[in-house]
């Protein structure tokens, strides 16, 4: 059937009717706004999330959702916008809500919840200028569990490389005496920053965590690991002709998994050599690569 020219006008009036605008604007996840960009008189998703504890966690539960969905770029944009929207939220409201139990659960689900975002997106500056600086801030009021605060460390003295800053913080911390975590991370900085020690060593204080911990999962993710990897063979290739791969994995990585970055160093800088055994040997005394090809391997380091 054919539609006329007035029904099309009339179906587009109705896309756009106010009952639509209404819908759309009343629905947070299609919601663009933001505090830091409005007011709280001018929007009243945003005046809702402030004072009302239901919409909050609703609109969390979404976001939940949509984290566990998968769905695309479009999913991707409207998580990160909402997380931003809840934080801003969260910011302007914590002092007056942070001795409330409930209060305290919901901002650790959202800043967790972000956590799993930036980390998951290798978005290493905006997980620790925004979400472990304020984990790390308001530690004690909300009990954030110690992983979370040694990642943050590690974001300090490994990532920012600023060690200065990681001395300040664990010298004012009244539960640190220089043992335990603080210590190790204390060790494996100076290998990675000031060039310390072997880097073998730096792998050595890296068993303390386990492979499923947030603290090996920032160091893989952020390529600090990769960049210690590359490390370790640069420095073997100056001390050995040649060395079984099994060898090298276990006395200078620790049994770490060996990244394709440092893999395709062996592969393209130095000979990989499998025996009949099916064991492989690295070759160091017999190079592949031109300098040329040598450095856009090492181009690699420091990039996520």
């Amino acid at each position: 059937m054919n539609i006329t020219d007035e029904e099309r006008q009339r179906r587009r009036r109705e896309k756009f009717s106010n009952a639509t605008t209404l819908k759309i604007k009343n629905d947070l996840l299609k919601d663009t706004s933001l505090l830091s960009r409005t007011t709280t008189d001018s929007n009243s998703n945003i005046n809702s999330l402030i004072n009302d504890p239901m919409t909050r966690l609703n609109y969390l539960d979404q976001l939940e959702g949509l984290s566990n969905s998968h769905n695309g770029t479009d999913t991707t944009i409207s998580l990160e916008h909402g997380l931003r929207k809840l934080r801003e939220v969260i910011i302007k409201i914590y002092y007056e809500n942070y001795k409330d139990g409930n209060f305290v659960t919901f901002v650790k689900k959202v800043y967790f919840l972000s956590y799993k975002y930036f980390i998951s997106s290798c978005k290493i500056n905006e997980l620790g200028g925004t979400i472990l600086s304020f984990l790390y801030e308001h530690r004690y009021e909300l009990d954030v569990p110690k992983e979370y605060i040694d990642v943050y460390h590690f974001y300090t003295s490994h990532f920012q490389k600023n060690l200065g800053k990681f001395m300040q913080e664990i010298a004012f911390n009244p539960n640190s005496s220089l043992v335990g975590n603080d210590r190790i991370i204390m060790r494996m900085a100076l290998t990675y920053v000031k060039y310390s020690s072997c880097p073998s060593f730096w792998f050595q204080s890296l068993e303390s965590y386990s492979e499923d911990s947030l603290v090996y999962e920032f160091l893989t993710t952020s390529g600090i690991k990769k960049n210690m990897q590359i490390r370790c063979i640069d420095l073997a290739s100056k001390c050995y002709n040649q060395l079984s791969l099994d060898f090298f994995k276990e006395r200078w990585l620790g049994n770490t998994v060996l990244d394709p970055v440092g893999l395709r160093q062996l592969n393209d800088i130095y000979l990989l050599e499998t025996r009949n055994n099916g064991h492989q040997t690295i070759i160091f005394r017999k190079k592949n690569a031109t300098p040329k090809a040598k450095q856009r391997i090492h181009n690699g380091i420091d990039k996520c």
